[in-house]
């Protein structure tokens, strides 16, 4: 993990970036059961063009971070400060973790977690005391790593993949910069 870096990411990222959200997201839920494979991959598509990745990429409201070894990305963070979708409520300034991927080969070496951290230290510096993410609902593998990271459920939020309702918990922990 030495050789691992994480950086922000800027506008000339737009093409990896969006190839690499595109086939990690993919690869974490295409063969799930309960989810759709076609309705999923046209989501992705759509949420991962290059031109949706570079507008991503140009608000300066919205913070990406890669993680690259060796030259290739591996790894990505992207996050905002935000409060969470009512009726979940927090006290205190916080960042949303909107997307956080890393590479399956490199899936419990540390990487997601330092991808979290570099994300609230950056949110910290600009207010943030407390980090949130939504989480699918069936996604055991991503809920098994927020429970080691002391995560706790702040509720739930519902959102639709085409006409099928699926549902997301929220999840939350005070930033603690290590």
């Amino acid at each position: 993990m030495d050789d691992i870096t994480v950086r922000r990411a800027t506008v000339d990222d737009a093409d990896e970036l969006g190839a690499l959200a595109h086939r990690l997201f993919l690869g974490a839920y295409r063969e799930h059961p309960k989810m759709p494979g076609e309705q999923l991959k046209a989501y992705a598509d759509a949420s991962f063009g290059r031109d949706v990745v570079a507008d991503l990429l140009a608000d300066e409201a919205i913070v990406v971070g890669v993680a690259e070894q060796g030259g290739r990305m591996i790894g990505l963070v992207v996050s905002r400060l935000a409060l969470p979708p009512p009726p979940n409520h927090l006290d205190v300034p916080a960042v949303e973790i909107w997307r956080l991927y890393v590479d399956p080969a490199l899936q419990g070496a540390g990487l997601g977690r330092r991808l979290l951290e570099w994300s609230e230290a950056h949110a910290a510096a600009h207010g943030a005391r407390a980090t949130w993410l939504a989480v699918w609902e069936h996604n055991e593998p991503a809920l098994a790593f927020y429970d080691r990271l002391a995560f706790t459920r702040l509720g739930t939020t519902d959102f639709k993949l085409d006409d099928e309702d699926q549902h997301d918990l929220v999840l939350t922990r005070p930033i603690e910069l290590r």
